[in-house]
């Protein structure tokens, strides 16, 4: 599949599950630009495990996709979400560990992504006790 492709494939996925009523990380009474934008990441690597591509290693594997994550990409080269490189989804226990953050889950709590492909909100205290992809 090219890059247009697989940019359209992604875009109505994600324009799907939205008109589908599906939340994309809310916090604390409102929609999180950051839970969306690891939503948008889970997808990315979702896609790339159906496709049976490696898991991405570093920043320049997901620049195909950059137009798909939206904000998403931009938020990983600043250090705004930060990734676990070279894990890709998991099942069972592996599928509760971290995959990627909100920079600030640490001493704030905030959104992160499991590598069972979900986006979950964490005090810190469950951030210091999720395990992570190591």
């Amino acid at each position: 599949m090219d890059q247009r492709s697989r940019v359209v494939f992604l875009s109505l996925l994600f324009a799907l599950a939205s008109a589908a009523g599906c939340s994309f990380g809310h916090s604390r009474g409102g929609p999180s630009a950051l839970g969306g934008g690891l939503k948008e990441l889970g997808e990315v690597y979702a896609y790339r495990a159906k496709e049976r591509k490696p898991p991405p290693r570093r920043l320049e594997d997901l620049v195909e996709f950059q137009d798909a994550l939206g904000g998403a990409f931009e938020k990983v080269q600043r250090g705004e979400i930060v990734v676990y490189w070279g894990f890709g989804l998991a099942q069972g226990a592996a599928g509760q560990a971290v995959l990627a953050y909100e920079k600030n889950a640490e001493s704030e709590g905030g959104e992160v992504l499991l590598r069972a492909g979900t986006v979950k909100r964490m005090t810190p205290a469950e951030f210091a006790a999720a395990p992570r992809s190591r």
